[in-house]
């Protein structure tokens, strides 16, 4: 499925919809295993960790450091016009976890420290009872 600016949307399934949905409450979750309270992300079936099979969705602070980052120059989609930036950010709670993310209204350098807010991906309509919002999944601000 694509929304109306071309992006692919991602694919809702068991292990991912509870992430592509943080928007919908402005809550950014991960992974966290259920035997040894780690977080992962990106989701997977299987902690890499402890082999757990046991997992729940984890809130988390969105607060968090960028990693890295690139100035985006170049048109890629049309309606994404440059220059625009992504960043990767290392959630606070744990710094192997790491989210690319845009950034807005703020600019990035490697250090900044960055708040993340999940927004809307998926809106309720559509084929198999969801349809894109046409938003981005996650937006950064710096951190007074």
């Amino acid at each position: 499925m694509t929304e109306a600016s071309g992006r692919v949307l991602p694919e809702l399934t068991e292990l991912t919809e509870f992430f592509w949905k943080s928007g919908e409450d402005r809550k950014l979750r991960f992974q966290r295993c259920s035997e040894c309270g780690e977080l992962r992300h990106p989701p997977s079936a299987v902690c890499p960790y402890c082999r757990s099979l046991e997992w729940t969705a984890a809130e988390v602070s969105g607060r968090g450091v960028v990693a890295g980052f690139t100035l985006n120059e170049q048109m890629w989609i049309p309606s994404f016009p440059p220059p625009y930036v992504i960043a990767i950010v290392a959630i606070e709670e744990d710094d192997r976890i790491r989210l690319t993310t845009n950034v807005v209204n703020v600019p990035a350098e490697v250090g900044t420290l960055m708040r993340l807010y999940p927004v809307p991906l998926y809106t309720a309509g559509g084929a198999g009872g969801r349809e894109p919002s046409g938003l981005s999944t996650v937006t950064s601000q710096k951190t007074p």
